[in-house]
């Protein structure tokens, strides 16, 4: 956990000196509203998740009639999906990790509590490792380079709301000195 909160602290020092940022009030409103939007899109991620399934299963059903069809022609299949399907696979796994981590960020989102703003960073790095581990099976530099701009963006907007959470290291107002009477 050491290691995420040193990439916090890495990554907020490198939004602070993006040179255009929310104004106030729309980071506030953010910060507050935060929950809502997260709430949206983890409906959307679960039904996605859904129907994601049920493509992939409809297409492994497909790919496995295909085989066999050629097979009992005699002729060898060309296409390998095991492979594609690995990485169906793989993504759909850690979008459910990203979904869950994100469902669990609602609530103390909304009591904007350091928690919440915690999971959603999470949920950011687990994203992260998948591209890269997306790509990597996929060979695809594209997709890591679009996993990039996504994370940049995400980013973004999760660090203009960094302090709306207490992950900003608030300046203390000095104590006035106590006034000592003059003899």
């Amino acid at each position: 956990m050491e290691l995420v909160k040193k990439l916090e602290v890495t990554l907020a020092g490198w939004y602070k000196q993006v040179p255009f940022h929310l104004p106030v009030g729309g980071r506030k409103w953010l910060s507050e509203n935060v929950w809502w939007i997260v709430l949206i899109g983890v409906i959307a991620g679960a039904l996605s998740i859904i129907a994601s399934v049920q493509a992939f299963l409809w297409a492994e059903q497909v790919s496995r009639q295909y085989r066999e069809s050629v097979l009992y022609y005699g002729i060898t299949p060309t296409v390998n999906d095991s492979m594609a399907m690995t990485v169906v696979w793989v993504s759909v796994l850690f979008y459910v990790a990203v979904i869950v981590l994100e469902l669990l960020a609602i609530s103390p989102l909304r009591a904007r509590k350091k928690r919440g703003w915690n999971l959603l960073f999470l949920a950011m790095l687990v994203s992260a490792i998948s591209g890269v581990v997306i790509a990597v099976l996929q060979t695809s530099v594209g997709s890591l380079l679009g996993t990039a701009l996504g994370l940049a963006i995400g980013g973004y907007f999760l660090f203009e709301i960094h302090s709306h959470f207490g992950g900003a290291q608030t300046v203390k107002k000095a104590k006035p000195a106590p006034h000592t009477a003059k003899k």
